[in-house]
């Protein structure tokens, strides 16, 4: 019989790493080029962020998602925040132990996330290197959670059964998406929507920091 494959399947925006500051300049800059309003605050960015940097875009200019300025200014957008990645970006507190000891203890931790591709990549591998084992953004719109896409490949790459992981995540469409993928879901609520939300839509109430976390992934996967 072939061993049990144990997965830990994390958001990346809000769950592992605080990126709403680099996210916020970038995108301030992007739309002072383009001539849009560009003093935007993080908290005005929270608000804006969840789907995707098109949404996002869209949400902070005015602009229609499905117009062509909005499609250029999208990829005007990525391409200014690809430049700069690192500056004010970082791991919450715990979050390196927490990803060092599920590896220690046969659990693959994977990232799924609605951020570019290349982007989500690029940060993993600075931060966290291989202690992820696997990294998947969006590379095309149908991928783009709540949509099971980026969850399912994860699975079938760590060779993981869906009732043999956890999708652990801050927001709303972590939450459609691991009951898309036939996951089960653990939330948190140190990340960038309001525990009381989550608490609302989950039924249960989101861990409050990463010892939390750490608790319910492991108990949840019936690690020891």
């Amino acid at each position: 019989m072939s061993p049990i494959n144990k997965a830990a399947l994390f958001d990346l925006d809000g769950t592992l790493l605080d990126t709403l500051g680099d996210l916020t300049s970038a995108l301030n800059r992007t739309l002072g080029k383009n001539g849009f309003r560009s003093d935007y605050t993080r908290a005005d960015v929270n608000g804006f962020i969840g789907s995707g940097a098109l949404v996002l875009v869209a949400r902070a200019s005015g602009l229609p998602p499905e117009s062509e300025e909005c499609g250029k200014l999208r990829l005007a957008f990525t391409e200014e925040y690809r430049s700069d990645l690192f500056t004010h970006t970082r791991p919450y507190p715990g979050i390196p132990e927490l990803l060092r000891e599920l590896k220690a203890r046969g659990v693959s931790s994977a990232v799924v996330s609605n951020k570019d591709d290349s982007c989500a990549e690029a940060i993993i591998e600075h931060f966290f290197g291989g202690d992820i084992a696997f990294t998947r953004g969006v590379r095309a719109e149908p991928e783009r959670k709540p949509a099971p896409f980026t969850a399912l490949e994860a699975l079938k790459a760590l060779h993981t059964e869906p009732r043999n992981a956890v999708l652990i995540g801050d927001g709303i469409t972590d939450a459609g998406t691991a009951k898309n993928a036939g996951v089960r879901f653990i939330p948190v609520g140190y990340g960038y929507t309001s525990p009381e939300k989550l608490r609302d839509l989950c039924g249960v109430r989101p861990v409050r920091d990463v010892k939390e976390l750490s608790e319910a992934v492991f108990s949840a996967l019936g690690v020891k």
